[in-house]
């Protein structure tokens, strides 16, 4: 279930009494004494600079939880872990864990209303969500410090007394298969389905996970609401569950609020599940099943049952071998792959899982060539398979990897409280408490005997393989996503052709890593500045500077853009950098993948404007890495005889990927391809997914090689050093990085960035504008664009509210009564300074002239309600606009978009004091204004049932680039 979640979060309907909740309580003033009965301290281990109270108790009840009190927490958050899953469903009603996790949220005996918890948490500041994976299920949410006891109370209740009311089964399982056919032309679940086909019958991977009308019928095989109580009372049960929570409030306090709400969460003692072994039948092992997949896609998996693995967290026996089959440096498999022009990308770990077994799996993504010569491909795996076995299992890698592991605990960013909580809750059901913070980066014991018995796993005879890839002839249909496919007899283990023999000679195992990093020294000069100062200014470079004073990690951030003419001239000089990007990318992978392995990292990417390259990482080898890739790109970029040697490797594979990837958004779901194709229509220079494919398909290898010459001739480069470094390392780096532009001409004025003016010009008379965007899909979809009036700041903050009041009750009104569709929300869509709010809806249930309605109908009926939580909603914006960055990476982001932009390092600060002064007046008259008028609309939809409806308040546009020739636009830098 994916519940809405946004950066401002959500509003519905104002709850008239809150049981219980008073300011001083939810504050906690004065720490109170802990009530929950002593049991056997528990030192959870914390990173060393670790300063937060982090506490494992075990309520009367057999709850585990992990509380963590943490005095900088700017929002509280929690979750709860269920140890039952889809592949726990009973085999005659499949899908019925997913539809439980649904109906969950829909009233408790405390709280009845199906809106109550959602209302509350929203109109606190908050988000939540859930979802249902293979053996747990995870519910949570995070909210303003201020609200967490009531919001814990509220969450309690789903574990105590649930309705399961009668009146909204019907509509939820509506819901669930609205969900199943939105992602019904989903390949990760089309191919998953032929898995669970080929699984043993009554296996786990055998189930239907999501479910729909037919698995989830009212009546048959006996009445649905009796099913799903009967299966809650089977599984739900305290000692079987784990709950974490972090907040800012004192231990004491939090240990009181959650016995308080969760000690009543009954114990029932039931069993868990029984387990499993593989999923493959003796006679299924060594199959070749034939995937025919609806996009152009190619990869084979060779995929390997081997017994369950949780117990062997320290030594970790899996997570070895995937370290080195995924290894994409000189000497992997991978390497040797991509030099025959067989492979394009390698992944490998755990598939999936069960109780009582996991899934080995590696992926091979493959050219044409490759899927001629999958018999190599597949020798040349085992060959490395062997070489691992015979010479890979030494304690000196497996510290290595250990020495990694440590880092990452110690200095790992920090997340938000919504993700970190998400995390622990799931780790504890899997871990020891003491070691809940650390296991998943434990290196704590190597065993050699272990992982070369899971390495006799990885056998032809213990294998099935999975080529998904156009052609064939498929026999056989999946159940539910019908997916063609076929099984066919093939030897296994592969064989190489003589000529091929000695390319097995080339495979090598890793050597130690050059980047991992040894000096963890924090810096702390006082009159550093902790916002970006320009500290170099010549005329093509810029470089600005921060130092961290917050966040106490020994890394660093690097961002640069090399702002291009030609990029931001036309869709050729767009399609031009992002061929430019994938191949300098691929040109770097191995030395990329090292890096990254060390904890470092390094992307370039195409923008709107050129090229971005942005590197982050320990600071003590970071500088190490930019200057291997700047040595590299400059190469490339001047020498015609490097370009050549680069060309003759990767320029065929990068532009057919490429083009491959465009051309499959053409078969994404609705709702994704229509939001996808809004920014062309309203922002200039973009470009749609068809306009980029239509660039690159007439982009040849010699007219690539002919534009690439004088793409940096006039570049303009701007840069961001930011983290554990000082002055004069920032300039070190700006100079390194300055020779990507050395020896370039003065910069060329770059077109400005346009965001159309949907207001402008407007008169009586004049209508909103709607496209028609093609789909491959049965579902209806609609994407509405409001405009905010104007760019100005107090416009950004009366978007920002109006959002926060209609977003819940939007979501609740079209899909929760009205059942249109599983894929219902309304969202900020911001665009440089111009706010806009787009409302989508995708449905399997009525057509786009049904749609439309209900939105309208929505939108006018609720102008008379919208000011009923104003108090409430305006300061769930403000506080989320103060939330300070919860990260490194979080607050280099936001300074990178400012230099980019205006400069303006505040801009959230401004924001929310513009939200503060907001009246409700303003409210009434920009609902009026952006939300009703017809006239400043722009729509996009799937091929509409009922055109001429449109007609008499809307003019169709032929295009994105004909929209926005000629139009009133506001004109950035």
């Amino acid at each position: 279930m994916n519940k809405r979640k946004t950066a401002i979060g959500f509003a519905a309907v104002l709850i008239s009494a809150v049981a219980g909740f008073s300011h001083a309580q939810a504050n906690g003033l004065g720490e109170r004494q802990s009530t929950v009965a002593p049991v056997a301290p528990v030192q959870v281990i914390q990173p060393a600079s670790a300063t937060r109270q982090v506490k494992y108790l075990l309520l009367p009840n057999q709850l585990k939880v992990l509380l963590i009190s943490d005095p900088a927490a700017e929002k509280s958050a929690a979750s709860m872990n269920v140890d039952v899953g889809s592949t726990d469903d009973p085999m005659d009603r499949q899908g019925l864990a997913h539809f439980l996790e649904h109906m969950l949220f829909l009233g408790t005996g405390k709280y009845p209303k199906a809106d109550a918890y959602q209302d509350f948490i929203s109109g606190h500041g908050g988000d939540h969500n859930a979802f249902t994976s293979a053996t747990n299920t995870n519910y949570f949410f995070d909210i303003n410090n201020d609200a967490l006891q009531p919001a814990l109370d509220r969450f309690a209740q789903f574990f105590i007394d649930p309705l399961f009311n009668a009146a909204y089964v019907g509509r939820e399982r509506n819901a669930v298969n609205s969900e199943y056919t939105a992602k019904y032309t989903d390949e990760y679940r089309r191919i998953r389905d032929v898995y669970r086909e080929i699984a043993v019958p009554g296996h786990p991977l055998s189930r239907f996970s999501v479910g729909n009308l037919e698995t989830l019928d009212v009546d048959t095989p006996r009445p649905l609401r009796d099913d799903l109580v009967a299966f809650y009372q089977a599984h739900y049960s305290a000692h079987r569950m784990s709950l974490a929570v972090v907040s800012n409030q004192p231990m004491a306090t939090l240990e009181n609020w959650v016995a308080e709400s969760f000690t009543g969460v009954p114990n029932r003692e039931v069993a868990a599940p029984s387990e499993f072994e593989s999923f493959l039948s003796e006679q299924n092992k060594g199959t070749f099943i034939r995937v025919q997949p609806r996009k152009d896609m190619r990869e084979i998996s060779f995929v390997f049952p081997v017994p369950a693995t949780e117990k062997y967290f320290a030594e970790k026996p899996l997570s070895y071998i995937s370290f080195f089959i995924g290894h994409e440096g000189e000497g992997s498999l991978l390497s040797l792959l991509k030099a025959q022009n067989w492979a394009t990308a390698l992944g490998s770990g755990n598939a999936f899982n069960w109780r009582g077994g996991d899934a080995f799996a590696v992926t091979i993504s493959l050219t044409e060539a490759g899927v001629d010569n999958i018999a190599a491909v597949e020798a040349l795996l085992f060959a490395y398979v062997d070489l691992l076995q015979r010479e890979g299992v030494e304690k000196w890698r497996f510290d290595e990897l250990k020495n990694l592991g440590n880092l990452a605990f110690e200095y790992g960013d920090k997340t938000a409280p919504i993700n970190e909580v998400v995390d622990l809750s799931s780790s504890l059901q899997l871990y020891p408490p003491e070691l809940v913070l650390k296991a998943a980066n434990w290196y704590g014991k190597f065993d050699k005997k272990l992982i070369q018995r899971y390495l006799k796993f990885i056998s032809p005879e213990n294998m099935l393989r999975v080529l998904v890839a156009p052609g064939g002839e498929p026999e056989l249909e999946s159940t539910y996503y019908a997916t063609p496919y076929s099984l066919e007899q093939h030897d296994a283990g592969g064989n190489l052709l003589p000529a091929e023999q000695a390319l097995v000679k080339k495979l090598a195992l890793p050597k130690p890593n050059p980047f991992i990093a040894d000096d963890f020294a924090l810096l702390r000069d006082s009159v550093a500045p902790e916002v970006p100062v320009k500290v170099v200014s010549s005329d093509n470079v810029s470089v600005w500077y921060a130092q961290d004073h917050t966040f106490g990690v020994p890394k660093a951030h690097v961002k640069a853009r090399l702002l291009l003419p030609p990029v931001a001239d036309s869709v050729e000089g767009a399609a031009l950098a992002r061929l430019y990007a994938k191949i300098t990318a691929e040109m770097l992978n191995e030395t990329a993948y090292n890096a990254a392995m060390a904890g470092l990292s390094f992307n370039v990417s195409a923008s709107s404007r050129g090229i971005d390259i942005d590197f982050q990482g320990y600071n003590d080898t970071l500088d190490q890495l930019v200057k291997a890739v700047v040595r590299d790109m400059r190469k490339y970029n001047r020498s015609k005889k490097y370009r050549a040697k680069v060309h003759d490797r990767v320029f065929a594979d990068a532009r057919m990927e490429l083009l491959r990837a465009y051309n499959n958004m053409q078969l994404d779901s609705p709702y994704r391809k229509l939001l996808k194709n809004l920014p062309a229509f309203v922002f200039s220079p973009y470009w749609a997914p068809e306009q980029l494919a239509g660039a690159l398909a007439a982009m040849d290898r010699a007219s690539y090689e002919t534009a690439v010459v004088s793409l940096m001739s006039q570049a303009d480069l701007q840069i961001l050093v930011y983290g554990n470094v000082d002055k004069t390392s920032a300039r070190a780096t700006g100079k390194t990085l300055a020779n990507l532009v050395k020896g370039s001409r003065p910069p060329a004025a770059l077109p400005s960035t346009r965001v159309v003016n949907m207001s402008a010009s407007k008169t009586a008379d004049t209508k909103g504008r709607w496209n028609s965007v093609p789909v491959e899909h049965a579902d209806a979809g609609a994407v509405v664009y409001f405009q905010g009036a104007d760019d100005s700041l107090e416009s950004n903050a009366k978007t920002l509210l109006l959002q926060q009041l209609i977003a819940t009750p939007f979501y609740g009104t079209l899909r929760t009564e009205k059942q249109l569709g599983y894929i219902v929300f309304a969202s900020n869509y911001p665009i440089r300074d111009v706010p806009a709010i787009v409302a989508v809806v995708q449905s399997p249930a009525v057509p786009v002239s049904k749609i439309l309605g209900e939105m309208d109908a929505f939108l006018t009926g609720f102008e008379s309600r919208v000011l009923t939580n104003f108090e409430r909603d305006k300061a769930a914006v403000i506080s989320v606009l103060m939330e300070k960055p919860k990260s490194l990476a979080e607050q280099a982001q936001e300074y990178w978009q400012a230099v980019l932009t205006d400069q303006d390092f505040m801009r959230s600060q401004k924001l929310a004091k513009a939200v503060e002064a907001l009246q409700p007046s303003d409210i009434q008259k920009t609902y009026s204004d952006q939300l009703l008028n017809k006239n400043t609309r722009l729509l996009l939809l799937t091929p509409p049932d009922a055109a001429a409806l449109l007609d008499a308040f809307y003019d169709e546009v032929d295009s994105p680039d004909k929209f926005k020739k000629g139009a009133v636009t506001y004109d950035y830098k």
